[in-house]
C-alpha cells in the first residue's frame, strides 16, 4: 500500500506545507500514513528529531512551544500530536490560529526546520483555518472504508504477509468485523497465527474453522446463497445453521427480514434514490436488490411465511420444510426479473 498520492503530492511541491492535517474514521489508513509522513519528512532533511504528543494528556502549552520554539541545538524536528479529537473544538481552533495566521511563507509562527503533522479521528477540522492558511497547510481526509473497499484491503493485507485468501473468505472476514481496517488487519493477523506458517493459502473453510459456527454469519451465507440463485452453497449454509442449534422459525425469520431490507433498497432503485455512501450494510442490500424485482422479492416474501405457517401447523416437519423453502427461494431468484 503506497502514500496516498495527494499526499505525496503535497511532499513534492517547490514549498512543502509545514503542518499536515490528517482526519477522518479509518484509523489504520490515517495512522500508516502518519508513520510514512514522519519518516519522509525525517528523510528529506538529512535526519530530524521525531517528537510525539498525545493531545489527550499533555497540555495545550507543551504542544504549541514543541512547534514553536527552534530546538536548542538546532537542527531539523517534525512534531506529531495525536488523538487532536480529544482536544475541545475551541481549543483545536485556537491550536491552530495561534501557529497560522495567512497563507504567506512568513505568516506562520512553526519554528525554521520544523514540521508538524496532526492526527485526528473526527470526521470535521476547522475547515476555516486551514483555508487561510493556504499552502502553509496541508488536510487530508481519511474517510471509512466501503464495504468492497474493505475487502479489497484484507486481500492487500493478507498479500503483504505472504499468504492468498480466497474471494468468499475476504467477504467473509468483512462481513463478521465491518470495514474498519485496523480491525480487519487484526483479524488476518490472527488468522495467519491460527493456520500457522506451513498454510499459505486462507479459505472460507479456515474462517470457519477458526471463529466456529457463527449462526448469525452462516444465514448471511445461506441468504447470499439464495440471492445467487445457487442451491449448492444455500445447502451447505443451511446445514451449517442448523447445526449451530438454530431452530427453523428463527432462519426464517432472519430471511424475511433480509427480503424486507432488499425490498426497500428495491423501492429506492425504481424511485431513482441513491443510496447513502460509506454505509457496507446500505450498499450491499442496493447491490442484491438490483438482481431482483420488487414482484420477486415479495413472492420470496410469501414463501418464507407459507413455510413458516407449514412448521407452526405441523403439516410438514421442520428439516424438508427448510429444504423445499430454499430449494423454492433459489428457483425463484434466478427467474428473469421482470419490470
Amino acid at each position: 500500500m503506497r502514500m496516498r498520492s495527494d499526499v505525496a503530492a503535497a511532499l513534492k511541491r517547490a514549498r512543502r506545507p509545514v503542518i499536515y492535517l490528517l482526519y477522518g474514521e479509518d484509523t489504520y489508513s490515517r495512522n500508516r500514513c502518519v508513520q510514512e509522513l514522519e519518516q519522509a519528512l525525517a528523510s528529506a532533511s538529512g535526519g530530524a528529531d521525531l517528537n510525539s504528543f498525545d493531545a489527550g494528556a499533555a497540555s495545550f502549552e507543551d504542544m504549541a512551544s514543541a512547534v514553536m520554539m527552534a530546538p536548542m541545538f538546532g537542527g531539523s524536528r517534525v512534531v506529531t500530536v495525536r488523538r487532536f479529537e480529544l482536544m475541545p473544538g475551541e481549543d483545536q481552533e485556537r491550536f491552530l490560529a495561534r501557529l497560522v495566521q495567512g497563507p504567506g511563507p512568513e505568516e506562520h509562527a512553526v519554528a525554521p526546520d520544523t514540521a508538524l503533522i496532526i492526527s485526528s479521528a473526527s470526521k470535521t477540522i476547522p475547515r476555516g483555518l486551514v483555508v487561510a492558511g493556504g499552502a502553509n497547510v496541508a488536510a487530508f481526509e481519511f474517510r471509512a472504508a466501503r464495504a468492497r473497499e474493505a475487502q479489497e484491503f484484507v486481500r492487500w493485507k493478507a498479500a503483504e504477509m505472504g499468504l492468498t485468501i480466497d474471494f468468499r473468505a475476504a467477504q467473509a472476514i468483512q462481513e463478521m468485523i465491518g470495514s474498519d481496517l485496523e480491525a480487519l488487519a487484526g483479524e488476518v493477523e490472527k488468522l495467519a497465527l491460527f493456520l500457522g506458517p506451513d498454510q499459505r493459502r486462507i479459505t472460507l473453510e479456515h474462517i470457519k474453522a477458526a471463529v466456529g459456527i457463527n449462526p448469525t454469519l452462516t444465514v448471511f451465507n445461506l441468504f447470499d446463497s439464495i440471492v445467487d440463485g445457487n442451491p449448492a452453497a444455500a445447502y451447505a449454509s443451511l446445514a451449517d445453521v442448523m447445526k449451530s442449534g438454530r431452530n427453523a422459525v428463527w432462519v426464517q425469520s432472519t430471511l424475511a427480514g433480509l427480503l424486507r431490507t432488499l425490498m426497500r433498497a428495491r423501492s429506492d432503485i425504481d424511485r431513482g434514490i441513491r443510496k447513502a455512501p460509506g454505509d457496507w450494510r446500505v450498499e450491499k442490500a442496493f447491490s442484491q436488490a438490483r438482481k431482483l424485482s420488487q414482484a420477486t422479492l415479495a413472492r420470496m416474501v410469501c414463501r418464507v411465511a407459507q413455510a413458516d405457517r407449514d412448521i407452526k401447523t405441523g403439516a410438514m416437519g421442520q428439516e424438508l420444510c427448510m429444504d423445499m423453502l430454499v430449494s423454492d427461494l433459489c428457483a425463484l431468484a434466478k427467474q428473469k426479473p421482470q419490470r
